[in-house]
């Protein structure tokens, strides 16, 4: 799947001809950034998309089990190799994983959320 680039502040990239898409294990990579930073209601045509923060951010087991949900239901990826999360008292959230997709051995991700 081809996907247009995002930039640094997350604005789409235009005007670079056929540099602004992202393909093959990039293109796994950015869906899998933007599925994650997707807060649950925020998408107006499918408020049942991203993440719970307000409910689950309290209980780590809860938050793991829905990340890794949206992990393996992102198109292309096949299975999770590693995984590992901290929930922080500030409550902020950091995950560490590694998938393989069907386009190489592995992606690996860090992110905080």
């Amino acid at each position: 799947m081809r996907v247009r680039s995002i930039d640094g502040t997350g604005d789409w990239v235009f005007g670079t001809g056929l540099s602004a898409y992202k393909d093959l294990n990039d293109s796994v990579q950015q869906r899998l950034l933007c599925r994650l930073k997707e807060w649950n209601g925020d998408c107006w045509f499918n408020i049942d998309a991203g993440i719970d923060f307000v409910n689950y951010s309290k209980n780590q087991e809860l938050f793991d089990m829905q990340i890794k949900a949206i992990i393996l239901n992102t198109d292309d990826v096949l299975q999770i190799t590693s995984y590992q999360s901290t929930l922080n008292s500030d409550r902020s959230f950091f995950i560490e994983f590694e998938v393989q997709t069907r386009f190489s051995q592995s992606v690996l991700l860090s992110i905080n959320l």
